[in-house]
């Protein structure tokens, strides 16, 4: 859309080719103690995005251990980032795009879970997004491990091993699209739609529906009213977040979100409509 920044974690890395013999380069990172660290690293991280995956199901308990697994494979995969980066083996130094990769996953993991246990995390984004950014993450870590193949070796573990792991999209789930399609409608009944060239309104990507909607000149009225619509979405099924733009015109006056747990424990008395509604108000921008 527009003026969309879908926040992601930050992957700042060049890519590195091999160079050299490629038997040398596998020996090289398989002699390397830094094999067995990305080993327990990834062990630790599949643990934690396990607990992420069904975050709904698990309790406190549970999800503190699985954001302690994410931080303590964030560690291991930074420490073998920066050796990677000051490595004078070419083999060892290619495979520094992976770690990088690795560690940006772990990062939104952490952030995705802290936000889940009320713990402050970077900047304005929801845990939703940030947990929908471990698997571009992830994406990114296997294309990685395609272009090292002395890493590859080494590792035991193909580029299609990390892409099986990642969560589907709900924008891939048509029930999900449905339940999209009709809040939309519903708030196109209350609202009216801010199209723009490239798109009628609306988006679902990943797990957050983006939805323009003109101003309708009352914010904290407006917002209740969508946040009614919404709950009452996620109480038919809905599953994805929704972060609403609004406009005069072609101008933004303000934008919000709102979490699907947030609507969920609204449902079912866990939050009063104040708290509820006061959730929101801190997302406002």
């Amino acid at each position: 859309m527009r003026r969309r920044t879908v926040l992601c974690a930050t992957l700042g890395s060049a890519t590195t080719f091999l160079a050299g013999c490629l038997d040398d380069d596998s020996a090289a990172i398989a002699d390397w103690d830094g094999v067995d660290r990305e080993a327990d690293a990834w062990d630790a991280f599949a643990d934690g995005y396990d607990v992420a995956k069904s975050i709904e199901d698990q309790d406190v308990a549970t999800v503190e251990t699985a954001r302690d697994e994410f931080v303590s494979a964030r560690e291991a995969y930074g420490a073998l980032r920066d050796e990677s980066i000051e490595a004078d083996e070419s083999a060892i130094l290619a495979a520094s795009e992976y770690f990088v990769a690795m560690f940006g996953a772990c990062t939104s993991g952490r952030n995705a879970l802290n936000s889940r246990l009320g713990e402050p995390v970077p900047g304005n984004i929801s845990g939703t997004a940030h947990f929908h950014n471990i698997g571009g993450s992830l994406e990114e870590a296997a294309t990685a491990l395609e272009e090292t193949e002395g890493l590859q070796d080494a590792l035991d573990r193909e580029p299609d091993d990390i892409r099986a792991v990642i969560a589907p999209s709900p924008a891939d789930d048509e029930a999900v699209v449905e339940s999209a399609e009709a809040l939309v409608d519903s708030l196109d009944e209350e609202f009216v739609l801010v199209p723009a060239a490239e798109d009628p309104g609306w988006e679902l990507q990943g797990e957050i529906l983006y939805v323009d909607l003109e101003d309708g000149g009352n914010p904290r009225a407006d917002r209740e009213q969508i946040a009614t619509s919404y709950a009452s979405a996620v109480d038919d099924g809905m599953a994805v977040t929704l972060f609403v733009t609004m406009f005069e015109g072609q101008n933004i006056t303000y934008s919000f979100e709102i979490e699907v747990d947030w609507a969920r424990d609204y449902q079912r008395g866990a939050l009063s409509r104040d708290e509820y509604l006061d959730r929101i108000e801190e997302t406002v921008v």
